[in-house]
């Protein structure tokens, strides 16, 4: 029975290399694009809680991907926010979303700023001095082949690049006076957000809910909520997900569908012998469903295998984009190749089974 699948699929290969193709391209698409999704949250919540901030004060209807975010917090509640017992740190911190190559810029007060443990660590140059100066992190001075003393153009100005500061700290990668992004958008004493720390792990529910109690109506978050918050507010990047998958499911399965058919019609007569020989319908049946598991499953390793050669390509190609496959999609993506061509080749194999050995007989 083997030989016979082996045989069967060596016979044809080009129509073997492609049906193979059709899963793996299912495959692909499946895990690398669950781990773009998975690696854009991910990166997000996980540089977001590394600032060091326990709470995210946000004014009404503001978003945790910041680039939503508008400058329309007042600064000087936090002077109010100082006599709540716990509050150790506070920051005000504006956001500006820029089309350009590096999307989110944040305005910062640098020396309350960096009194939380998620500091900006320089690891060449300064901190900024002027006016219109930017730090910026190591992996988008890499990407870009930017170096101290280069400038970058920010809301239409251009800006000094003087220090390059580690990667993986808040979720933006670069950086600019608080007061020279207020004035160029306009956003006098505001901010997008005010970032608190406590005094100690066990103060911030306590924190947390005379914020929710006195200042209803705003947006306020514990930073160790802020991943599943954001899987809970992207219905649309799992929809997508899903279409996707939906996507390349159906493809395998019209894929498969026409190899099979394909391959049960060139081989009738094949089909007609078995039959006159005694081979029960069941017979028929499996060796179809048999070819077909086994064409899904090779599709399946070489999509694997392809899934992170593109992997390294993208990592090469845009270093400071993640991605991260949860180790469970690997089996769920061949799962659902697997479905997708199994349920491909099941009309082909019951029309091979029903077939009248006579008429098999006489094809030609």
């Amino acid at each position: 029975m083997k030989r016979m699948l082996i045989a069967n699929l060596l016979q044809r290969p080009t129509r073997t290399i492609v049906s193979m193709s059709a899963v793996a391209m299912a495959v692909i698409l499946i895990l690398v694009l669950t781990g773009l999704s998975h690696g854009l949250l991910n990166d997000a919540a996980r540089r977001t809680q590394n600032t060091g901030a326990d709470i995210l004060f946000q004014p009404s209807g503001a978003s945790l991907f910041f680039a939503f975010n508008t400058g329309t917090l007042p600064i000087k509640l936090i002077n109010r926010f100082k006599e709540i017992p716990g509050v150790t740190y506070l920051t005000p911190v504006l956001v500006n979303f820029s089309v350009g190559r590096f999307g989110l810029t944040f305005g910062i007060e640098w020396e309350s700023f960096n009194n939380f443990p998620g500091r900006l660590h320089i690891l060449s140059g300064r901190p900024f001095q002027g006016e219109y100066e930017a730090i910026i992190d190591d992996l988008f001075a890499r990407s870009n082949h930017l170096n101290i003393g280069d400038t970058i153009k920010i809301l239409a100005r251009d800006f000094k690049i003087v220090g390059i500061c580690q990667s993986g700290i808040a979720v933006v990668r670069v950086f600019i006076p608080l007061s020279t992004m207020q004035s160029l958008t306009g956003a006098a004493d505001k901010a997008s957000m005010i970032l608190v720390k406590c005094q100690e792990a066990g103060r911030i529910p306590a924190v947390y809910e005379q914020m929710k109690r006195e200042y209803k109506g705003y947006n306020i978050v514990k930073a160790s909520d802020v991943q599943d918050l954001m899987a809970e507010n992207t219905p649309f990047l799992r929809e997508f997900t899903y279409t996707i998958i939906a996507i390349s499911v159906f493809v395998s399965f019209l894929v498969i569908l026409l190899a099979m058919y394909t391959s049960i019609f060139e081989r009738t007569r094949e089909i007609g012998i078995l039959k006159a020989m005694g081979a029960p319908k069941s017979f028929i049946l499996s060796t179809i469903l048999k070819e077909s598991v086994l064409l899904s499953s090779l599709g399946c390793i070489a999509g694997i295998i392809g899934t992170y050669v593109i992997i390294q390509i993208i990592r090469i190609k845009f270093p400071s984009m993640l991605i991260d496959i949860p180790f469970d999609w690997h089996f769920k993506a061949c799962f659902l190749a697997l479905l997708g061509g199994t349920l491909g080749s099941l009309y082909p194999a019951f029309k091979a089974a029903s077939q009248d050995p006579v008429v098999a007989l006489s094809y030609e």
